[in-house]
Parts: C-alpha cells; structure tokens; sequence
C-alpha cells in the first residue's frame, strides 16, 4: 500500500495533506502530520536528514523526485521509506503543488543489505582461496626449482605444464612449448638447430 501526500510547491515544502492510510502503513497522524511539519522532520533518521534537505529542491529544476530515507515509528525503531514525488505547473509553468506518494521498503532495504553482505563474504571467500593456490603454486615451483635433476612436467597430451630450474637452465633459453607435443620432440630431437632431444625426468600427471 501507498500513503498519497501533497506539499507546497517552494522550500520548505510543508505538508499540505497526508492520506488517512498513513496511520496504517506508519503509524503517523495524518493531520498531525499536516498541522505540525516538525513532527516529521523530527522523526527522520539523523544520518537522512541532511541529504534530504539538500535533494528536495531538486524537484523545482526536474519536476520529479525520488528519495529513501528512515523514519522513526511511534511505536519504535526505524523503517524505511520510498517517496515519489512530482511537481504539478500551471498553464503559464508555475509550480501549483508537489504530489507523491511514500511506501514502506524495509523488507526490500533488509534484501539488499543481506545480498550486500553475501556478496562480500562470497569475495573474501575467492580472495582468500586464490591467495592459497597462488601460494600452493608457489610452493610447488619452489619445490621444483629446489631439485638438481631437470624436471618437465606435461598434461595427458604431452604438453608442458611446468618445468624446473635446472631445466630451464639445460635448455639455453630454448622453449619446448613452441615444438608442440614435448614427449615428440623428446622423441625427434630438433635436427634443423643440430641440437639433440632435451633428457628429462617425466612425471605423470
């Protein structure tokens, strides 16, 4: 449900009416509401005050408004509220009223917070789990690199996926990827360059 408003067309745009279902959906005396324009303000949040002050004129350049904000309940604690607004004009353009309307979002503001902070959690979770391969990586290729014999390690098709120091060191800068399939080239050597197959100890993946 929507409780329907109208205000005065310049600052500080006073109530000028409040539907009766405002009491329902918030707990607030229509005419009080109306009567005494401080009781609202009063009932803001403290943080929303401010950024409502200073987005409210807006409508007078736009004609349309949109803005959230916390209210106090009579009864208690804070619920959130989404007000629409658009400014009404006179034949010759003159701001004749604001009308709008607020409906409740809290539930809607308690999603977003919760997703907000799933969504988070979901983040430091893949952070910290890539921060633990990249460091098992390392430990690997330290492990590797640690060994005196030359290591090359290749995936089920014979393509290297990780070599050693010692390797690296063997092989003078040459790159066994470019030759494709490594267990080949192993077998074939490179007889164009007059350099033989590079030995290595194979460990199956």
């Amino acid at each position: 449900p929507a409780t329907i408003h109208s205000r005065e067309p310049h600052a500080p745009f006073a109530l000028r009416y409040v539907s009766p279902n405002v009491e329902q959906l918030l707990g607030f005396d229509p005419v009080e509401l109306t009567q005494d324009p401080q009781v609202l303000e009063d009932c803001l949040h403290p943080e929303d005050r401010e950024p409502l002050a200073r987005s409210r004129p807006d409508i007078l350049r736009d004609d349309v408004l949109r803005l959230e904000f916390r209210l106090r309940m009579p009864q208690g604690g804070y619920r959130w509220v989404l007000e629409q607004s658009r400014l009404v004009r006179d034949a010759e353009g003159q701001p004749l009223e604001v009308i709008g309307y607020w409906t409740d979002i809290t539930e809607r503001k308690r999603f977003e917070a919760e997703l907000s902070a799933f969504n988070q959690e979901l983040e430091q979770r893949v952070e910290a789990k890539t921060r633990s391969v990249l460091q098992s990586e390392r430990l690997a290729q330290a492990t590797l690199d640690a060994m005196s014999a030359r290591v090359v390690m290749l995936d089920g098709r014979g393509h290297i996926v990780a070599t050693n120091r010692a390797w690296r060191d063997f092989a003078g800068g040459r790159s066994a990827r470019q030759a494709g399939n490594y267990l080949e080239y192993c077998e074939r050597g490179d007889p164009e360059r007059g350099l033989p197959a590079l030995p290595a100890l194979v460990v199956a993946m």
